[in-house]
């Protein structure tokens, strides 16, 4: 497989805020069918914004999805219990860890991990931001109800057209980013 090159471009008067930022992926993965797009967006949040991806699918946990299956194939509930909190720990856990999350939220599709972990990222004051993928009247209106529409998207290249403004220094002011721009990384190692 040849490697396709990053196809957003960030401008020559970046000033790389969000360089070595952790950015946690928050994405469906239970119940989604396609996760096609995730490649290249996963390459132009690491390559071209240089962010530190916490994608829970890389995490090793993802080993024991079979064993889950089986549990839920044999009504085995007390095992699946323990096996879903494995998951749900380590993924709160580093949506804690997180500067900022970036989650995906197409319509239609079941996202009970990502609504969580939108929920605690928010309540913890971060970032969240929020792709839908085709359409930001789609994403769900109970959002709307807590996190302010300026950091919702319809597509992935307006997300990254906000990030880009964030490297550019254009929010320095706002209190919703001034985490970003105002600890050093030394800090928060």
């Amino acid at each position: 497989i040849i490697e396709k090159e990053c196809e957003y471009k960030i401008s020559e008067k970046s000033m790389d805020i969000l360089s070595n930022k952790r950015c946690y992926l928050s994405l469906p993965i239970e119940f989604s069918k396609d996760d096609s797009w995730k490649h290249e967006v996963k390459n132009v949040l690491v390559n071209t914004f240089k962010l530190k991806l916490l994608d829970p699918t890389d995490d090793p946990k993802q080993q024991i999805t079979e064993e889950i299956k089986e549990c839920r194939k044999n009504r085995d509930f007390d095992r699946l219990h323990e096996l879903s909190k494995i998951f749900v720990k380590k993924d709160l856990a580093i949506v804690d860890r997180a500067d900022l999350i970036v989650a995906y939220v197409p319509s239609g599709v079941c996202t009970t991990g990502v609504v969580h972990e939108i929920i605690n990222s928010s309540n913890a004051k971060k970032l969240t931001l929020l792709v839908e993928g085709t359409d930001k009247a789609k994403i769900s209106i109970w959002y709307h109800g807590f996190i302010k529409h300026r950091f919702m998207f319809g597509s992935w290249n307006d997300l990254y057209k906000f990030l880009e403004s964030i490297n550019n220094g254009e929010y320095i002011k706002d209190d919703k980013l001034f985490f970003l721009y105002n600890y050093p990384d030394v800090w928060l190692s």
